[in-house]
């Protein structure tokens, strides 16, 4: 299994990782004692548990179980898994920035904060000496946080691509990232053979699509994609919310919506959903 331990001093960005981790199918628990990490897979095989990527968050909150935390990095990789330590760092300043910046305590409440970090540093040095990565989070956003991380794990980052169909008679679509009317293209529901179908259906489809102007729609909005995708990568946006809208959600945009997926999904991670459906 593979197994990545996220460690490091509080304040400089575990809970981040943690999440940026977990966003990426790594299995994840924070604040868990080391000796607990072998007990949890005999539990994951007990019970034939399909995780293979783990994340795991240990520091200065485990207490005396810390002293463990050698001898059990040892045990898991003597097991054959696959293990990464990762510890996270910032400068004092800094550290005390986010503290005051949050407002939460430190782990050590009995102390003035500088001297709070001071006895951490001094705890977890033994830890920062056994990692395989160390970061220093000064003067990262979460982008450049995620890019890092990535580049350790290794993980090559996908787009999600949610296409969503709906009627502007009901509402815009407020979640969209991108929006667009389709309402240029003639509608069927003035057809009288089409107006009760809806554009899942064959007819509505080949009518909507029969158009030049629809095909040279969708291939204005795939090179789009094509385009905004990796530099929405570059920021650290790996979802992308598309609206495709029509007077009631039934029939262009559906066919729209089906097309682009049908389409998008060769190239990205793609799911359709018509928001009126349940309306047709």
């Amino acid at each position: 299994m593979e197994v990545v331990i996220i460690t490091g001093m509080s304040g400089a960005g575990k809970t981040s990782v943690l999440n940026i981790c977990q966003d990426n199918d790594y299995y994840g628990i924070d604040n868990i004692p080391p000796k607990l990490i072998s007990e949890y897979f005999q539990l994951i095989d007990s019970e034939n548990m399909e995780y293979n990527k783990f994340v795991f968050v240990i520091d200065i909150r485990s207490g005396h179980f810390l002293n463990d935390f050698e001898n059990e990095i040892i045990k898991l990789r003597k097991q054959g898994h696959d293990v990464k330590i990762i510890y996270l760092d910032a400068d004092d300043d800094e550290l005390i920035r986010r503290y005051q910046e949050k407002r939460r305590p430190h782990p050590y409440k009995n102390l003035s904060l500088g001297n709070a970090i001071k006895k951490e540093r001094e705890e977890m040095l033994k830890i920062r000496e056994l990692s395989d990565y160390y970061l220093n989070t000064t003067g990262f956003n979460s982008s450049s946080l995620k890019n890092k991380l990535l580049e350790i794990l290794e993980v090559k980052e996908k787009a999600t691509i949610h296409i969503i169909s709906f009627g502007f008679k009901y509402g815009i679509l407020k979640e969209a990232d991108l929006l667009f009317d389709v309402r240029f293209i003639t509608n069927p529901f003035y057809i009288q053979t089409l107006k009760e179908k809806s554009g899942k259906e064959e007819e509505v489809r080949n009518f909507v699509l029969g158009f030049e102007a629809s095909k040279e729609f969708i291939n204005k909005i795939e090179d789009l994609v094509d385009f905004l995708v990796p530099n929405f990568l570059k920021q650290s946006k790996s979802n992308l919310v598309i609206g495709i809208g029509c007077t009631g959600g039934k029939h262009r945009s559906v066919v729209i919506s089906e097309k682009l997926n049908d389409i998008l999904r060769e190239k990205y991670d793609v799911n359709v959903y018509h928001r009126e459906q349940n309306k047709w």
